[in-house]
């Protein structure tokens, strides 16, 4: 499009030579091509301010298209990290159940295994060695003598007598072994009794499955 003429119209000028004593014809002749002129520059201004609207319409139409197209980005996006987000937190939330149910396990567990360990300790306590003792063959009567266990029906012995032990509740009447357990099978590494083996040595129950 041509370039429109920005020389500026001098409207005094017009209005005096519009205004200045003519004749009739003349003074309408000159009426009528200025006005002509008047609607030329008009016409021709406003075409141009048009062509600026339009364009300026056209560069904002697309800064909006822009904006609208980066905001959509945007918005999922944001959608996107909301249901990772969601997902994360369902995750955690299941990780503190799991973890607060272990922890209650655990709990639970630990105060049977301390129940069960004070059962265990009670019994071995009533199930407790009782030393059989044999002559040992040395005169204790000296100072220097080893130390030495007055024994029923014995006498004085020392560690030298020690033959084995046996279970006070199973294998004695309180203070002598019973003829009954006089029976069994005893020696220095042979558990005395059976509950005490099987407290101390769980797996020795396995057999009998």
């Amino acid at each position: 499009m041509d370039e429109p003429n920005s020389d500026p119209v001098d409207i005094e000028g017009l209005f005096e030579i519009m205004t200045e004593p003519k004749s009739k014809s003349q003074a309408r002749r000159i009426n009528e091509q200025t006005r002509q002129e008047l609607n030329d520059m008009l016409t021709s201004r406003a075409g141009v301010d048009v062509d600026l609207l339009q364009g300026e319409l056209a560069m904002a139409n697309g800064h909006i298209e822009w904006h609208r197209v980066e905001l959509a980005k945007q918005i999922e996006m944001t959608n996107t990290l909301g249901a990772e987000v969601e997902r994360l937190q369902a995750e955690l939330e299941k990780e503190r159940r799991l973890h607060g149910m272990a922890r209650s396990t655990i709990s639970s567990r630990t105060a049977e295994v301390e129940r069960l360990q004070a059962i265990a300790t009670a019994i071995l306590k009533l199930h407790s060695p009782f030393k059989i003792f044999e002559e040992c063959g040395h005169d204790h009567s000296e100072d220097e003598s080893p130390v030495a266990y007055e024994v029923d029906d014995v006498g004085m012995v020392c560690e030298d007598g020690y033959q084995y032990s046996v279970c006070v509740q199973c294998c004695t009447d309180g203070d002598f072994m019973t003829e009954e357990c006089m029976n069994h099978d005893h020696g220095k590494d042979i558990p005395i009794c059976e509950t005490v083996a099987l407290l101390t040595n769980p797996h020795l129950g396995d057999s009998n499955e």
